[in-house]
């Protein structure tokens, strides 16, 4: 069976495609954590994407049982990283 359980060594959210509840994101704690990785500046100093503000944020403030992960298609790239063997770059096939 496919393992859609969410735990904290996963990759990230590829946010090439996702479905999201805006009333989420608009939520004062998130809002906080936004504003809070903005303040930090990384975004701009170290170059912190939005793959790892979207996921951090996904398995930060939703509730596990929320979370769905698609496994109908496939996100594919010839990049995947050393070190955790997640996909870095990619498409939707």
């Amino acid at each position: 069976a496919p393992i859609r359980d969410v735990t904290e060594d996963m990759c990230g959210v590829y946010n090439n495609f996702f479905v999201a509840k805006v009333s989420f994101f608009q939520s004062q704690a998130v809002q906080g954590f936004l504003r809070f990785v903005d303040r930090q500046g990384l975004i701009y100093r170290r170059r912190l994407g939005d793959l790892m503000i979207h996921s951090l944020t996904i398995y930060a403030f939703a509730p596990p049982e929320k979370i769905h992960r698609f496994l109908d298609f496939t996100y594919e790239h010839a990049t995947v990283d050393k070190k955790s063997g997640c996909v870095m770059w990619g498409g939707i096939q």
